[in-house]
Order: C-alpha cells, then structure tokens, then sequence
C-alpha cells in the first residue's frame, strides 16, 4: 500500500510505503515492512518487522508517574572561572 495516514491509531501488517502520523499509537506487526516516517506517541515493534525510516515521539511528553516534575529537569551548574 502507498498512503500518507493520519489517524488516532494504526496497525501496520502488511507492506506499507508512506508517512504515518497519530495521535495515540502506531504497531508494526511481525511481517509489517515500513517503509516511511511515523509521527508518534507509542511505538510498538514486534520482532520480524522491517521498518525503514524517521520516528518522531518527541511532541509528546511521557507521563512516567514515578518521576516528578523536578526530577525531569536536569540541574544546571554554574560555570566556574579559572584565573591563569
């Protein structure tokens, strides 16, 4: 199949060229061959499947429960000077 997909989810099983953007989930299955760009925010691969291509799940942000919103930040130092 050849398409440009949008949807909330998207099972792949097949041969699929293409770009595929959701809103929840992609799943390529084990005899799946993408070939494209996925836009994310879930991604599952099941073993067999070929995919060739970008994934982007970065505009999302992971709720990880156990982390708080001040250990998701790294800490920054302050530069320090050296006098030669």
């Amino acid at each position: 199949m050849e398409a440009e997909i949008e949807a909330n989810t998207a099972i792949i099983a097949g041969r699929m060229v293409g770009n595929v953007a959701t809103t929840e989930k992609v799943e390529l299955q084990a005899k799946c061959e993408m070939e494209g760009d996925l836009k994310t925010k879930s991604l599952i691969i099941e073993q067999g499947a070929v995919f060739c291509g970008a994934c982007n799940m970065k505009d999302s942000k992971p709720n990880l429960g156990f982390l708080s919103q001040k250990d998701t930040q790294p800490e920054v130092e302050p530069e320090k000077k050296k006098t030669i």
